[in-house]
């Protein structure tokens, strides 16, 4: 058996005597066991940087409160001090306030609000300070040095400017970070990490049964659409206004087959009619729908509103309308609200007992914000624990398939083999489950037939097959002799698949970005296929490598300073010229490049348009590959008069366009 340190034994008995201590006078705490454990482990108590990385509904807020009133007990940290940063909304201020009350510490403690609140905590023997970043951003000066700070959500704000500044004005001698999502820690190391994944907390009973389902839209969104954190782009997110008020009517409709049509009367329906969806929602519990702007939310509660009986039903909170979360608020407190449609509300730390029903309609595929906005069905609920719980993942029309295997990504993150060693980064080489169809056989007739490979992914897919922890359960406890209809792969080469995709097998690295920019011998071409690369050089700030790609394209693409430099190369070409020489006969590459890119003095200089209409043009047939030649701009605009005009013409030759009605130009 290990045996404790005997330097750490006298702080640990203390701990434990502490602990007994502070369970017997409050009976009403429910002893978790990796609670427990962890406000007596050396590692959490003693290292300077402590990530505690634990699901929805694990008590990180409780056990807070508990490790902090257990420091405290002990004389020597009476006078030490401690802020808490409870992300960045009111109601997760208050939801910690609230655990705190409940909790009736030991330890005296300051919930801020203002400036003043702030200034008077600081100077008074409040020993636990609760503040939100950007209160504390405003009167950040008069922070004191502490011994601890907690950030809470701190994947959002850990590496934020705000909390950063928080940490050095503080020097805090421990940072304790919680989270539900620690793949950036992951990613960054330098962190002790602790693991509470939600399939142990499962095991306990102490997650709510929750059933996940792919549900159709009309939206038909690419893979160009997508950000590389697998979000929408804000382009992409205005093109799908559009299709708005069509693809939420059918998601409904969806759903309400999804669940089979509990409703007698809905049994056979196949239209949406306002009396029906009305009589749909009515049934429904509590419901929260996530949509992917403001403008998409809007609509959203507008159509929702339409709806027999839900006229006055509904809520909507965003930055606009709820500063406070005063809606939020209102949605849990009042019965005959029954559908609250948010955007960026409610997806982190938002704590519901009573919700049921969570609508995804982001259309992100980002593996962690997915699992946040699922969490928040994972209390139990208080008045029926054994009631189930549904959250609905929006797909694109035609990738119901993908986004299956996009929430099985999300549901392993749950067990802890997956949770420990996501990076957000490793999302392509992610080891899924899919459900492969059995085959009959192949001699008898009607034998199964092997499906192309796109086809087969989809034939992989049991799109109606609802997803939840049990059937996750019974795939992993079979890794072993995996039963025949279950096989593994990537999400990765399922993309690859779907999308005709070529996917890296590794993470990306500065070399292989550099090699696979370096294929491309124009920009056009690049920027078009493969742009991301680049904003992967960005956001990994690799100047010299940004520098070099634009000197590989520089006869394609021109940065600010490779132009000024050409130009001046191009004019010393010609100051050279040879009295009577003209620049257009001489050098007519040069001569293009001037009139095209410094017009005005490239006019006063040569003599204005007509020297620069002087210069040979050839049109060359894109099918027959013929070539037409001119002697000037001018000739050629008036041989294509009225087939292609001078402004298409001049734009093919200034590389703005490739090619228009069969032809394309350039300078002789």
């Amino acid at each position: 058996m290990n045996s404790l340190p005997a330097v750490n034994l006298k702080g640990y008995k203390m701990r434990l005597k502490n602990l007994k201590k502070m369970l017997k006078a409050r009976p009403f705490i429910d002893e978790v066991k990796w609670q427990i454990n962890a406000l007596v482990d050396e590692k959490i108590l003693n290292e300077d940087k402590v990530v505690l990385a634990a699901g929805t509904s694990s008590g990180k807020t409780f056990y807070t409160i508990m490790l902090l009133n257990l420091f405290y007990m002990e004389k020597a940290n009476k006078n030490k001090k401690t802020i808490i940063i409870p992300s960045a909304q009111t109601n997760l201020r208050s939801n910690f306030e609230d655990s705190i009350i409940d909790f009736n510490p030991d330890f005296k403690y300051v919930v801020c609000k203002t400036c003043d609140d702030l200034t008077e905590a600081v100077n008074s023997n409040a020993q636990v300070i609760v503040c939100l970043p950007q209160t504390i951003s405003m009167c950040i000066d008069i922070l004191p040095k502490v011994d601890k700070l907690i950030v809470d959500e701190a994947h959002v704000w850990y590496y934020a400017k705000t909390v950063k500044s928080i940490i050095k004005k503080t020097k805090p001698n421990q940072q304790l970070l919680l989270t539900g999502t620690p793949s950036v820690f992951i990613l960054k190391g330098g962190f002790h990490m602790h693991f509470v994944p939600v399939m142990d907390l499962y095991d306990e009973g102490r997650i709510a049964d929750t059933e996940v389902h792919v549900v159709s839209s009309y939206y038909d969104f690419k893979e160009k659409d997508y950000n590389e954190d697998h979000n929408l782009t804000l382009t992409a997110r205005a093109k799908a206004r559009l299709a708005d008020e069509a693809s939420f009517k059918k998601v409904i409709l969806g759903m309400m087959k999804k669940l089979k049509n509990p409703i007698k009367s809905l049994k056979n329906v196949n239209r949406l009619t306002n009396d029906v969806a009305g009589k749909f929602f009515k049934h429904l519990d509590k419901t929260i729908i996530w949509a992917n702007s403001i403008k998409q939310a809007n609509k959203f509660a507008e159509v929702l509103r339409t709806f027999d009986g839900l006229e006055n039903s509904v809520l909507v909170s965003h930055s606009k309308n709820d500063d406070d979360s005063a809606l939020m608020d209102k949605f849990k407190t009042d019965n005959d609200v029954r559908v609250l449609v948010s955007v960026n509300r409610g997806r982190m730390g938002w704590s519901y007992t009573e919700l049921y029903n969570a609508i995804d309609f982001t259309m992100t595929r980002n593996l962690n914000s997915i699992l946040q906005m699922m969490a928040r069905l994972f209390r139990v609920s208080k008045v029926d624990a054994k009631k189930r719980k549904y959250f609905y993942k929006v797909s694109n029309s035609k990738d119901a398939g993908y986004y299956t295997v996009i929430m099985k990504g999300v549901l392993l993150l749950l067990d802890r083999q997956w949770y420990s060693t996501f990076n957000g980064r490793n999302f392509n080489d992610m080891k899924i489950p899919v459900t492969v169809p059995r085959r009959t056989n192949p001699n008898r007739d009607g034998g199964c037939k092997t499906p192309g490979r796109k086809r087969s992914v989809y034939n992989y897919e049991m799109i109606d097959l609802p997803l939840d922890m049990n059937f996750f359960k019974s795939v992993l406890a079979k890794q072993d002799d995996m039963f025949s209809t279950v096989a593994w792969t990537t999400i990765g080469k399922v993309r690859e698949t779907l999308f005709n995709m070529v996917i890296p097998n590794k993470n990306r690295n500065l070399k292989g970005v550099m090699k696979e920019i370096k294929q491309y011998t124009d920009y056009r071409v690049f920027y078009k296929n493969d742009y991301k690369l680049m904003n992967w050089l960005r956001k990994h700030n690799h100047k010299e490598a940004i520098e070099e790609v634009y000197e590989h394209f520089k006869d394609t693409y021109q940065t600010k300073t490779g132009k000024k430099a050409r130009l001046k190369q191009y004019w010393g070409i010609y100051n050279s010229l040879k009295p009577g020489e003209k620049l257009y006969k001489v050098n007519p590459k040069v001569a293009a490049y001037l009139s095209i890119n410094d017009n005005k003095k490239y006019k006063k200089i040569t003599g204005g348009r007509g020297s620069a209409n002087k210069m040979a043009v050839t049109a060359i047939n894109v099918e027959t590959k013929e070539h037409l030649n001119f002697n000037s701009f001018t000739q050629t605009s008036k041989a294509f008069k009225g087939i292609i005009n001078q402004c298409t013409i001049a734009k093919i030759l200034k590389g703005n366009k490739d090619s228009y009605k069969g032809y394309t130009f350039k300078y002789a």
